[in-house]
């Protein structure tokens, strides 16, 4: 699995665990960021009541792992924020185009978030902002500047 994920890279006769180079970032985050914002849009349309509230208790959850500094957790939530967010697209293939990439960015994310503090309170704004754009069924608001 770890293989097919391209986690693990066959050199010679020897397994290497992936070791990103910067474009390698940049392209999977640029594919991510393009994902997201179309999965954000059809979201906006399709999600549930139900979905919307999971939203609201992952944003009060943040709120409170950013509190207690607690980096795994918020990790953890801000990519079930993610999941949530792509299920409620309705979009297969979309889906399934997350689950390509997800290994690479979760991997990456964890390597610079855990030096990267700084960035989760503006991580759990973006959420929020992402929310109220979510309960508001508005596929095209923007976030504010």
């Amino acid at each position: 699995m770890l293989t097919k994920d391209d986690m693990l890279v066959q050199d010679g006769n020897s397994l290497l665990v992936y070791n990103p180079t910067v474009q390698d970032i940049l392209d999977i985050y640029e594919c991510r960021k393009s994902l997201e914002s179309l999965s954000a849009r059809l979201a906006a349309i399709h999600i549930t009541e139900e979905q919307l509230n999971e939203l609201e208790r992952i944003i009060h959850e943040s709120k409170e792992s950013l509190k207690n500094n607690d980096k795994q957790k918020l990790t953890y939530l801000n990519q079930q924020f993610h999941d949530i967010i792509a299920i409620a697209s309705l979009n297969k293939q979309l889906i399934k185009l997350f689950e390509v990439i997800k290994t690479k960015v979760l991997y990456i994310r964890n390597c610079i978030l855990k030096e990267r503090t700084d960035c989760f309170p503006e991580l759990v704004d973006d959420h929020i902002q992402i929310y109220l754009a979510m309960r508001a069924r508005d596929p095209l608001k923007r976030k504010k500047q």
